[in-house]
């Protein structure tokens, strides 16, 4: 009778601690940032020339990753970029295209774009934060670093309308658009679909 109380209280621990350890499986939202953050001051305070490979970067809370897109997404390039920037299990990385550099565009009139922010990073300068935007009804992915004060109100998941003095003449990317402009304001649209 005590070899099956035993037994059946073992068991009852085992099992009770295995259930516990499944509930625990969600990654912490500031885990997957510090890995994002990583992987944005590393091509922050490099030149991207270093890994030419690297298209875009974000947190995906829904799936608890941070995606990373890459041109040739091969177990060889993964490994590469693993080992000169950020390693990490939370990484899932995606196939990705080369970003086409589109016409220029003037700086005779202020223009307004929308994105979708896919995520909101601190910076180390505390007037400045990163944002992670896609393209509204494109597939460009870039994170750029903005004055904070300009973005209080900003959320993920959201489209926002970005209207832009440019400074110069610039390609019709995000990365141009944002590092040879000045943001005169950004506000919440609800614009969706094909429009």
């Amino acid at each position: 009778m005590k070899k099956i109380f035993i037994t059946l209280i073992t068991l009852i621990l085992l099992t009770g601690c295995s259930n516990e350890n499944k509930s625990n499986d969600k990654v912490s939202l500031s885990l997957l940032e510090e890995v994002n953050d990583k992987i944005i001051t590393y091509f922050s305070t490099n030149d991207v020339s270093t890994y030419d490979n690297y298209v875009f970067n974000y947190v995906d809370e829904e799936n608890n990753t941070v995606v990373v897109g890459l041109l040739n997404n091969t177990k060889e390039e993964q490994d590469k970029f693993k080992s000169l920037i950020v390693d990490s299990k939370y990484i899932r990385f995606v196939q990705s295209e080369k970003l086409k550099n589109e016409p220029l565009i003037s700086e005779e009139n202020p223009i307004t774009k929308v994105y979708n922010v896919l995520n909101i990073a601190k910076s180390n300068d505390e007037k400045y934060i990163y944002l992670t935007l896609r393209e509204f009804q494109g597939e460009e992915v870039q994170t750029v670093k903005v004055l904070k004060e300009l973005c209080k109100d900003i959320e993920v998941n959201k489209n926002y309308k970005f209207t832009l003095k440019l400074n110069s003449k610039v390609e019709n990317n995000i990365i141009s658009i944002f590092n040879n402009s000045t943001i005169l304001k950004v506000e919440e649209t609800d614009i969706q679909g094909l429009e």
